[in-house]
């Protein structure tokens, strides 16, 4: 009886669209014993839309074996690089949220010495708000200067939708919205570096007015900007 109900209730399990997919299978050593481990991604899609995964986790099997948990997305990948310069690779996660924004979803940890280690990830504090005249000003932490944007070719836009008067005053303090950073890549330069790209909006999102293009090094336990760019659209 016991056989057959857990037969059962493995068939049930089966059909109700919450099955494990194993997504993908890497081979690095991640630990630093010298020896490569099997890294297992696995996924449940969502029954709604099998493209995406609500839960996502990962297995390390090696001498020992550790998991993690990260968030659901679509196109869930690992990606592994040596960001500490401890000479072990990191593991990075990278998932689709599926938002007209382009966001990702992000995660990276280490594993040396078998000890499961998350560390943070990289973050730009960046404001802005419009100011008299059709212009906008940009203020980024990693820059001395503020960046100011001429956007009289939409002033007819913001007009009508009451940020500003004819003459170019503003009705009302106006911030520009912020993504967070929606985008990383590994950049290869000796240590593994991160790129991040932070879209900059005026009055809705489509109203693009730029991206913030910031490399970032892991240095003293915290990622540090080395090079930022603005790139105005």
């Amino acid at each position: 009886m016991l056989g057959k109900l857990l037969l059962l209730s493995m068939f049930l399990f089966a059909g109700s669209g919450e099955k494990a997919v194993l997504l993908h299978t890497y081979t690095y050593d991640v630990t630093g014993d010298g020896i490569e481990e099997t890294i297992d991604l696995y996924g449940k899609p969502l029954k709604e839309n099998k493209d995406f995964y609500k839960e996502v986790w990962a297995v390390i099997k090696g001498k020992q074996e550790q998991n993690v948990k990260f968030e659901g997305g679509f196109d869930p990948k690992l990606l592994f690089a040596d960001f500490t310069g401890d000479g072990i690779k990191e593991m990075m996660y990278e998932s689709a949220t599926g938002g007209s924004g382009g966001l990702h979803n992000y995660a990276i940890y280490s594993f040396a010495d078998w000890k499961k280690a998350e560390l943070p990830l990289p973050e730009e504090n960046v404001t802005g708000h419009f100011i008299d005249d059709f212009q906008a000003v940009i203020h980024i932490p990693s820059l001395k200067e503020p960046i100011q944007v001429d956007l009289k070719d939409r002033k007819a836009d913001y007009i009508r939708l009451g940020i500003y008067q004819e003459n170019g005053q503003l009705n009302e303090p106006f911030e520009l919205m912020i993504d967070p950073i929606s985008l990383m890549e590994i950049v290869e330069n000796g240590q593994a570096n991160l790129q991040t790209y932070q879209q900059i909006s005026g009055a809705y999102h489509a109203d693009g007015i730029g991206v913030v293009e910031t490399i970032w090094t892991w240095k003293d336990n915290q990622w540090k900007a080395i090079q930022t760019d603005w790139n105005e659209r």
